[in-house]
């Protein structure tokens, strides 16, 4: 049985996704900066930065699952239940 995407999944998926870019985001920034510099440093503009790319990350992101969960439904609709004993 498959779950239908409701508009509190998606905004969960959203939240998720954004917030899991956004720690990837820091952490690659403060690994970068300790590269190449030595020491730990984040300005508060990267981490602007970092938000701004993982709002979008996340909203391409539930929107895919939202385009795959249609087609999903849609082929579940079109073809009809195949019997597993055969």
């Amino acid at each position: 049985m498959k779950k239908k995407m409701t508009p509190l999944i998606f905004i969960l998926i959203f939240i998720y996704m954004t917030t899991a870019f956004f720690a990837l985001g820091v952490v690659t920034r403060i690994v970068t900066a300790v590269i190449y510099t030595g020491e730990v440093y984040l300005s508060l503009s990267g981490v602007i930065k970092v938000v701004k790319m993982s709002v979008v990350a996340g909203i391409l992101s539930a929107v895919g699952c939202l385009i795959f969960n249609k087609i999903d439904e849609y082929n579940t609709r079109k073809k009809p239940p195949v019997d597993p004993d055969k």
